[in-house]
C-alpha cells in the first residue's frame, strides 16, 4: 500500500507540470515511473503494458482511482506518468521515510 506522502507529492508534482495524465501518456517517448491504480479497468492494464514494453518504465501500484484521483484534483485516475528520473526517484522515497 501507497503512503500519504507520495500522495502529497504526487499532488505537488501535479501542480507543477511534472505529471503525465490520460492520452498524454500515448505520446510520451520517455518514462521513468508509471503508476497503475489497483483498481484499475481492463483498458489502464492493457496501456500501461504497452507502456512498459515500449518504455520501460518502472511500475508502481499499491493507490485505488478515488484515491489518485484526489492527489491530483479529479474523480478517478487509473493511470500516471512521470517522465523526470529525479521526480521519480523521490517519490519511490517517500515511501522509505513513512516507514521509519
Amino acid at each position: 500500500m501507497g503512503s500519504s506522502r507520495q500522495l502529497s507529492f504526487l499532488g505537488l508534482l501535479n501542480k507543477g507540470g511534472n505529471l503525465i495524465i490520460g492520452e498524454a501518456l500515448d505520446c510520451q517517448r520517455h518514462l521513468a515511473l508509471l503508476i497503475l491504480a489497483d483498481d484499475a479497468g481492463k483498458d489502464a492494464q492493457r496501456r500501461a503494458e504497452s507502456l512498459i514494453n515500449k518504455l520501460g518504465p518502472i511500475l508502481m501500484k499499491g493507490y485505488s482511482k478515488s484515491q489518485l484521483g484526489q492527489a491530483l484534483g479529479k474523480d478517478e485516475v487509473s493511470l500516471v506518468g512521470i517522465s523526470s528520473k529525479k521526480a521519480a526517484l523521490a517519490l519511490l522515497g517517500k515511501a522509505g521515510k513513512e516507514n521509519t
